[in-house]
């Protein structure tokens, strides 16, 4: 698929993976909608199997494959969980490669579904090469990545698909979406730019991370927001470690820098806010990298009217209690004066 991703591509992933994920709901937050005087609707990803949106790309890329092939990937995250899942559903063989770091729970996690874990390194970096490295010396084994790929991000691309069908009365105005690596926002725009080409995509960056941001706007001739400066010297942890990417994608970028039409950035507390919102007043439990969104709409790092329909893509809900426990207490002001 040596070619520019369109939407008979992402139709083709919805048939290839309908029957084995889940049709998750778009759901009209009455709560959060009064907070912030729009019509707010949140795309539940969170509830995908494996938690996370990217089960999708991975089941679209592998279910292209013969049975006996074996295939490997690098993540520390869910990645490699969609890929054990997907691998274990088409007969195929797949090795993980993780972090010596990484923790119990995620190695268990992905042993789980059925797939080989390889401990190697102290981050993700060297887990990631000692992969390529293997795939150079066996020829046998198939490379999945977690975003560059075509096949894969017309998985992720499913999900524009079902926010325009389950949304068809409505008038989109808006779709949030995080980035990453920009797999799920190159699959998403062009699902949602080709079939509602007036519908504005707005891309999300912690400012922690900000790279694709940084670069997008610099290629826009657009200001940088002073936010990054701030959060890049503040030395945090990222809460949105599924969007904390070092390098925007080559085959993905471009995607965004032709179909998103304002990129954002949000702070981790912002992150931590709408991670506590969406628990309290949403009672939906989502990682840092799928409340971003969120975050951008209660903090207007867009404008938006009154009474506009948005709909925020929450990626994932892999976060741990005690993570989620420090969100809660962060957030108490917001939650008080709404």
């Amino acid at each position: 698929m040596d070619r520019e991703l369109n939407l008979d591509d992402i139709k083709d992933a919805y048939e290839r993976i309908r029957l084995h994920i889940k049709r998750t709901p778009v759901d009209y937050s009455y709560n959060i909608s009064s907070i912030l005087g729009c019509n707010l609707y949140l795309k539940l990803e969170m509830l995908q199997r494996c938690k996370a949106f990217k089960f999708r790309g991975a089941l679209s890329k592998i279910s292209t494959l013969p049975k006996g092939t074996s295939i490997a990937c690098a993540s520390a995250g869910n990645h490699s969980q969609g890929c054990a899942l997907a691998a274990k559903l088409c007969g195929i063989k797949c090795i993980v490669y993780m972090p010596e770091t990484a923790p119990d729970a995620k190695v268990a996690a992905t042993q789980g579904y059925g797939a080989e874990v390889r401990l190697f390194g102290k981050n993700f970096d060297e887990a990631k090469q000692k992969c390529l490295d293997d795939l150079e010396k066996d020829k046998n084994l198939v490379y999945v990545p977690p975003f560059d790929d075509l096949y894969v991000m017309a998985g992720q691309g499913t999900i524009g698909l079902e926010i325009i069908q389950d949304l068809i009365l409505k008038n989109i105005n808006t779709v949030v979406v995080p980035v990453g690596g920009g797999g799920l926002c190159a699959g998403v725009c062009v699902a949602i730019k080709t079939l509602l080409p007036h519908c504005r995509i707005i891309a999300v960056n912690a400012a922690l991370y900000p790279n694709t941001y940084l670069k997008y706007q610099k290629d826009k001739g657009r200001e940088i927001d002073p936010l990054v400066e701030t959060e890049s010297k503040s030395g945090k942890k990222p809460l949105a470690d599924g969007i904390a990417v070092t390098c925007p994608g080559t085959m993905t970028y471009p995607y965004v820098l032709k179909y998103v039409d304002e990129f954002v950035v949000v702070s981790e507390s912002e992150i931590s806010c709408a991670i506590s919102v969406l628990a309290q007043r949403s009672k939906c439990i989502v990682e840092g990298a799928g409340a971003s969104t969120l975050a951008a709409v209660l903090y207007k790092k867009f404008q938006y009217k009154k009474d506009e329909n948005i709909v925020c893509i929450l990626s994932g809900g892999n976060i741990t209690l005690d993570r989620l426990a420090e969100c809660f207490k962060e957030s108490e002001d917001f939650l008080k004066k709404h």
